[in-house]
């Protein structure tokens, strides 16, 4: 199209000049046409990959909401009882004899086990 339009124009008494700028103006026209509609696909998928992500935040805020609800529903169970200021709590200990026996049933689990590896 644009050599039939060359032409005409050459018969109309358009100057090697000019026509070089004509040429250079459709060009350019045809360039920037190009960059718009790249623009325009750049633009669709950066729509798109926002849509995505806004559904990803909608579904993680939704599952944290879920978790939310679930733990309290799981706490309502237990009555927290606040810590009492000033009043230490008393490390348990074992009686000496307490200890021989878990020490002794240790020991005994011990040569079991390495009996049962030997055979």
């Amino acid at each position: 199209m644009a050599k039939s339009q060359g032409k005409s124009r050459r018969a109309t008494g358009i100057g090697p000049v000019e026509q070089k700028f004509l040429n250079f103006a459709e060009d350019l026209g045809r360039v920037l046409g190009a960059a718009e509609a790249k623009a325009h696909v750049w633009l669709n998928q950066r729509k798109s990959v926002v849509d995505q992500l806004s559904a990803i935040r909608d579904k993680a805020n939704g599952l944290i909401a879920t978790l939310s609800s679930d733990a309290r529903a799981v706490g309502k169970g237990k009555i927290a009882r606040p810590a009492r200021a000033g009043v230490k709590r008393v490390k348990r200990q074992l009686s000496a004899a307490a200890r021989k026996s878990i020490s002794d049933a240790q020991k005994a689990r011990w040569a079991k086990y390495k009996a049962a590896k030997k055979a």
